[in-house]
């Protein structure tokens, strides 16, 4: 996504877009609104590949508390 251009999908409603770059071991998460001038970046690594999505997903929705989006 270009980030001098916010994708807003259905109308204004602002997007949450997410990016993975998925691993054994670890996971790389990207998420990006379209307002910043960069993504937020973070690395999830947790031992089991469940306490790795429950914590991408919980990485996801603080983002989106954060940043007020739906």
């Amino acid at each position: 996504m270009r980030t001098d251009q916010a994708y807003t999908g259905n109308g204004d409603v602002p997007v949450l877009a997410v990016s993975l770059e998925l691993a054994a071991a670890k996971w790389k998460v990207a998420l990006h609104d379209g307002r910043r001038e960069k993504p937020a970046v973070h690395t999830v690594a947790q031992p089991q590949a469940a306490a790795r999505l429950q914590a991408m997903l919980d990485l996801i929705e603080s983002h989106r508390e954060k940043w007020s989006l739906p």
